[in-house]
């Protein structure tokens, strides 16, 4: 399973943006899990049989929304807020056993989120992973190369 505090803690946010950032997943939290929108988080997780595709779909549009209702999102923080976002959807569908995932259909998911996202703000996986190696080297560490830069060790 994809544990969210796990993933935050390999995310190479920078200080600068670390407010932000929790802000970002804060406020995505309310809308996943508040009296008022909950069932629009059900509805999401069962439009098809592919939970992959509600999963990353729904993560794409929850992303659009808080994009939309902020006052300046930093766009560096997007995926990674996704990514965590994921990562408690996930969680949420695990056990109250909506669906049972396998670490292959995890990690689509995880893909199909980043892809989504990209496709919802009109980004290219070059100017994404360009802005995340940016981040990166302002965080005082080398700009990390690897396809998903953001997360520490991940290739």
């Amino acid at each position: 399973m994809l544990d969210p505090i796990a993933l935050r803690q390999k995310m190479a946010i920078p200080p600068s943006l670390k407010d932000a950032y929790l802000r970002i997943v804060a406020a995505g939290m309310k809308v996943m899990f508040s009296d008022k929108t909950r069932g629009l988080m059900q509805q999401q997780l069962e439009a098809s049989p592919d939970m992959v595709k509600n999963l990353s779909d729904g993560i794409a549009g929850l992303m659009a929304i808080l994009y939309k209702q902020s006052k300046g999102m930093p766009k560096q923080l997007i995926i990674p807020a996704a990514l965590e976002l994921l990562a408690h959807a996930i969680e949420l569908v695990t056990k109250t056993k909506i669906a049972s995932l396998t670490p292959e259909q995890i990690g689509q998911a995880i893909q199909a989120t980043v892809n989504a996202v990209l496709a919802k703000f009109g980004m290219s996986p070059e100017q994404a992973q360009a802005a995340l190696q940016q981040m990166a080297g302002k965080n005082g560490t080398p700009a990390q190369a690897a396809p998903r830069g953001i997360i520490q060790g991940a290739a």
